[in-house]
């Protein structure tokens, strides 16, 4: 029996003329035996054979200058059975592309970072505390010495578990939006942009905020010098446990999400914008070069980031039973802060730490997430 592949694209026609000029490019295209075009729903189904791949059909598609919003493999079954090359054209599709390619590489950048990330959270939240005001180096060194090499990666199992899909949810989101809102040029405004990376930024944290919260109580619970009152050293699961019966049920996962929300969303919207932007000002033949990518990662995320630290310190006190329960409001939050603990220096502590972060994984992040693109494309 032959194989079959089905092909489904939402295209924007404006009339019959459209779909007669998609029409005329997809007959001409060797192994279409199938094709049905309609202007109420918008739609484009193709079935071919199984020579014709999808990406020919988009580009066929996409040279007749209407606008493609969405592409789907629909189905691709040969003898009830789906063959390995048949999976490879799916996982090209996008946003299956960037949800796996943005989940791996964020995976990959967190880990990178782990004993930075450690560190930071550690400085945010010990407020008035000088237990680790040594240099970062010295910090990674105290930790080394309390709780052994471990106590470097403390909560990078949950960070793992969480950014995997913290980082796949922006990538797609943010690449789906972008293919819905561009214009007849294939360009997308910076407004866009932002507003794309936004939802992208809320709709992760929303979904992986619990996860969040566990990763933050857990790294910070087995650093002795904070003094934070922890009676017991507590799992994955008994830390899950004790959130939900003391401290409010399913709520009390969501402590602190509204200022992480404003802290999170703009920070995703700056850095897709930025990183776009930084890379389709540079030469064409150098957009691929791995070095440049990593620099444009790294600039993207420390200038998004320093603009929205404030954000992220009220986050990390928020998650914390010791110190949420000193502020009435975000807005009480940030003048505590601001009043108590040095001025502007109080709501960027931890700041130097955080670029030390920041700046490398998303250096490794971005670097990844093109590659793994790449790699996946070119199977």
């Amino acid at each position: 029996m032959s194989s079959t592949n089905k092909y489904h694209f939402n295209v924007v026609m404006s009339c019959s003329g459209c779909s007669n000029a998609v029409n005329r490019v997809l007959s001409k295209l060797p192994g279409i035996s199938n094709i049905q075009i309609s202007l109420e729903n918008q739609s484009v189904d193709v079935e071919t054979d199984s020579n014709l791949n999808y990406d020919t059909v988009y580009k066929a598609i996409d040279k007749t200058g209407k606008k493609i919003i969405s592409g789907n493999l629909n189905k691709q079954m040969t003898n009830n059975h789906i063959s390995s090359n048949q999976i490879i054209q799916y996982l090209k599709n996008e946003p299956t592309l960037s949800l796996i390619s943005g989940g791996l590489a964020g995976a990959l950048s967190r880990t990178s970072v782990s004993p930075i990330e450690r560190i930071k959270v550690i400085y945010q939240i010990q407020g008035l505390k000088k237990s680790y005001n040594n240099n970062l180096f010295k910090s990674i060194y105290q930790i080394w010495l309390e709780e052994g090499i471990i106590g470097l990666f403390r909560g990078n199992l949950i960070n793992c578990i969480r950014i995997i899909p913290y980082s796949a949810i922006q990538y797609s989101v943010y690449q789906e939006l972008k293919l819905k809102w561009k214009d007849r040029n294939n360009e997308l405004g910076n407004g866009y942009k932002l507003i794309a990376g936004s939802i992208a930024g809320l709709m992760s944290v929303i979904i992986t905020y619990p996860m969040d919260l566990i990763k933050t109580r857990l790294s910070i619970q087995t650093a002795k010098s904070l003094n934070l009152k922890i009676k017991k050293k507590l799992s994955v699961y008994e830390m899950i446990l004790t959130i939900y019966k003391k401290e409010g049920g399913l709520k009390a996962f969501y402590n602190g999400l509204i200022p992480t929300s404003l802290g999170v969303a703009p920070y995703v919207a700056l850095n897709f914008t930025i990183y776009e932007n930084f890379k389709k000002n540079i030469a064409f033949e150098n957009q691929s070069n791995p070095i440049i990518i990593l620099i444009l990662g790294a600039l993207s995320g420390g200038i998004g980031q320093t603009i929205v630290y404030p954000m992220d310190i009220l986050r990390r006190r928020f998650q914390i039973v010791d110190y949420s329960n000193k502020y009435n409001s975000i807005l009480d939050a940030l003048i505590k802060i601001y009043k108590n603990e040095g001025g502007l220096k109080g709501l960027y502590k931890g700041w130097n730490a955080n670029m030390w972060k920041i700046m490398p994984s998303m250096a490794v992040q971005w670097a990844s997430y093109d590659l793994i693109k790449k790699f996946i494309n070119e199977l």
